[in-house]
Parts: structure tokens; sequence; C-alpha cells
């Protein structure tokens, strides 16, 4: 097929010529979707295979040493993606608040720390139960086998 469009009321809204899809700058809603496990999102992300792709609905980097004020919940945060704010709950303990609510409580959660302390110096992630993990919120703890401590630097990522 040479040349193809989808027109609108009049207006040419998507046109594909030389097997180039393009979508024509119009006033309207341009929003397009696609399912997850689409061809062309895994091109994209150059991903292959079956399984389908899942993406982080949330990330943060902080520094859990860095007293978290005068501006309580940012001062410590590195960089951040769909997180309004952190809580410093004490040595070790934190809460992390979602810009936008996780669609369920039953999200997954990775981690890492870095540390100056070497492969001596390694931390736990833990949660005292479900409760703790909310929506809108995970509040955590990093425990070094004997003690609640606040590490140098740790990433959390979320994937419901």
């Amino acid at each position: 097929m040479p040349k193809a469009s989808l027109t609108i009321d009049g207006t040419e809204i998507i046109s594909k010529e030389n097997g180039v899809v393009s979508l024509k700058n119009t006033n309207a809603d341009t929003s397009l979707s696609f399912p997850a496990n689409h061809a062309g999102i895994k091109t994209a992300l150059n991903a292959s295979g079956d399984a389908p792709i899942y993406a982080c609905r949330a990330w943060v980097t902080f520094d859990g040493t860095y007293p978290f004020s005068p501006n309580p919940g940012t001062s410590a945060i590195f960089n951040h993606g769909n997180v309004s704010s952190m809580e410093d709950l004490g040595t070790g303990k934190f809460a992390i608040n979602f810009d936008v609510n996780m669609p369920h409580a039953n999200y997954a959660v990775t981690y890492s720390i870095e540390d100056g302390g070497g492969f001596d110096d390694i931390r736990v992630l833990g949660s005292d139960n479900t409760q703790n993990r909310i929506s809108s919120r995970y509040e955590f703890y990093t425990w070094d086998g004997a003690n609640l401590n606040d590490p140098e630097v740790m990433s959390l990522a979320f994937f419901a």
C-alpha cells in the first residue's frame, strides 16, 4: 500500500507513506495506547520473547544518613519518580509516600544499598508487616543483622 491515511471530520490525523506512520499535528486529543505486550513497545525497549513487560511504577535514591530537615522528605533525596516525599521514622526506619498510588498493595519492591563498609557491612531491607505496605506508602527498615542503621545511599524501585 503506497499511501494510507485516517481522516476524522475532514482532518487528516494519521498517514502512512512508504512504511512511515505519521501522527499529524492537530488540536485534537492525539493520545495513543498500546497493550503492554505489543510488538512495537517491545521493539522500542529492545526486549524480545513472549514474557510481558512491566514498567517501574516508582523509584527513589536517597541518603539515609543525611538529616531530613529543614525540608523533611526532600533534602535527602537525590532523585526520584512518582515519590512525593520521604519520612525518617528513626534510625534505620523510613517511609516513602507516592505521588500517585500504586494500583494495589501487593507491589514488588527491589533495592540496592551502597556503603563504604565493604562486604562486612551487608544490610537488609525489611518491613514489619503488610500494614506497612499500602497503595499510597511504603514503610521499611534497614538492618545489618544486629542493629537498625542508616544507609549512605539507597535506591528502591516499585513494580505493580
